[in-house]
């Protein structure tokens, strides 16, 4: 049995931890809303590029609206080449997250693609996981 004095550490240091998470956490929370709002804002006044690169910077943190808006520009060809295996990517990555118009988005895209096209989809996003691995599938 560990001794008081060992839970007691223990416990000062989960008291430490969660009063810095729920420090961090809502400012983290609003950064990411900020940017958010300024990837709405770009795509809005057709500044594509600058839509892309925000809301890219967004998914990295593994947000299934990002993961939407990119996968709806590459289908579109908004600041970047049309690319329905990119677009069912993003589609499919939103998706597995639970964002329910990914699934009608995924569904147009995926009809338009040979099964080869959707094998190579899902290469990439393999290959997002193993570029992010700490983002959850």
């Amino acid at each position: 049995m560990p001794d008081r004095h060992c839970l007691f550490r223990r416990l000062i240091r989960y008291a430490f931890a969660a009063l810095w998470l729920a420090a961090v956490a809502p400012s983290a929370l609003a950064q990411t809303e900020n940017r958010y709002a300024e990837a709405d804002a770009a795509y809005a006044r057709k500044d594509y590029a600058a839509a892309h690169r925000l809301w890219l910077e967004i998914a990295e943190e593994g947000n299934a609206s990002a993961y939407f808006n990119l996968g709806r520009l590459y289908v579109f060809g908004e600041g970047v080449p049309i690319d329905p295996i990119e677009a069912y990517a993003w589609f499919t990555l939103a998706d597995q997250l639970g964002l329910p118009e990914a699934k009608s988005g995924l569904n147009r895209v995926g009809r338009l693609m040979t099964p080869e096209e959707v094998e190579e989809g899902k290469r990439r996003i393999d290959r997002w996981f193993e570029a992010h691995p700490n983002l959850r599938r």
